[in-house]
């Protein structure tokens, strides 16, 4: 994991919001472990959580309508008792209706940002932080 992603993940972790569980590296396996990460989240979390979302970091979901909910827009693409998500599925999700190119609206484009900036800020405070003063020349 490089630098960066590792101080998201820590950041996350430290408020809760995130819980990581790491691998023992398997070089000649490394396709592979990606399944194996996979599934082992599913079944962590089956019987406790009624949805799962498995995303990047730099991800994010959003609905396409201020008054629809997350709950919504998975169940719209997503069949939820199926446990494991594989391309014998796409008959079942392309029952749910067309894909579609999902635009973050424009009027909500400013909070978007502070709410990024603001997690930034405190992911990367003292990287953040730029400063004018000239080094004394002595």
């Amino acid at each position: 994991m490089d630098p960066y992603s590792r101080r998201v993940l820590d950041h996350y972790v430290s408020t809760g919001e995130a819980e990581a569980i790491f691998f023992a590296q398997q070089p000649q396996y490394e396709y592979y472990m990606q399944y194996t990460a996979i599934q082992d989240c599913i079944l962590r979390n089956r019987y406790h959580s009624s949805y799962l979302i498995m995303s990047d970091l730099d991800e994010r979901m959003v609905t396409g309508n201020a008054n629809d909910t997350l709950v919504n827009l998975v169940l719209h693409y997503r069949y939820p008792f199926l446990g494991a998500f594989s391309t014998s599925t796409w008959p079942i999700i392309e029952m749910s209706g067309t894909f579609q190119t999902i635009k973050y609206p424009e009027h909500l484009m400013g909070q978007l940002f502070q709410n990024v900036q603001r997690r930034l800020d405190r992911v990367y405070k003292e990287d953040l932080v730029i400063t004018t003063r000239q080094p004394n020349k002595t």
